[in-house]
């Protein structure tokens, strides 16, 4: 069993209580060529089925892999990430979102309109996303089932639950 490429080894099992015993009676016996209490450094034999060499040749010989062009260059700049690590380290956004109730998806829009007048960007962003992970949850037995329920806005918020 198991893959072609994965290298399989094996290990004798006697030859490891044999060195375990040796180096159990080598503590203390004085090293041959110092003189000195050291012990002997035992190696235990492994024996490879696949040639490494041939695996590191196919794998870098094939063309297969896609290359990445970043699209926005700014998307990781420092001033953003210190930005984004504020607005979620903002302890009275998440209060604030945690106590909303809102009945429908209008009214929601409306808090999170009046809520986020004059904040940044980034804010405006968090502020929608930790609302979203704090009461919309995946729906995996629709998502295993392959049966999904009304994936619109509205049907999602009705639901608290949806599919991507």
């Amino acid at each position: 069993m198991g893959c072609q490429v994965c290298k399989k080894s094996t290990v004798n099992e006697s030859a490891i209580k044999k060195t375990e015993n040796q180096l159990h009676l080598k503590k203390y016996a004085p090293h041959k060529s110092t003189n000195d209490n050291t012990t002997e450094k035992t190696t235990i034999p492994i024996n490879l089925t696949i040639n490494d060499d041939r695996i590191v040749d196919q794998l870098t010989s094939t063309n297969d892999h896609v290359e990445i062009h970043v699209a926005d260059p700014q998307a990781f700049n420092k001033s953003l990430i210190q930005q984004r690590q504020q607005a979620i380290n903002n302890t009275s956004y998440q209060s604030t979102i945690q106590s909303w109730r809102p009945k429908s998806l209008q009214q929601l829009t409306e808090t999170i309109k009046a809520f986020s007048k004059g904040k940044s960007f980034v804010d405006r962003h968090w502020i929608i996303f930790y609302w979203i992970a704090c009461n919309i949850e995946y729906d995996t037995v629709s998502y295993f089932s392959g049966k999904y329920d009304d994936q619109t806005a509205e049907g999602v918020f009705r639901a608290k639950k949806g599919v991507c």
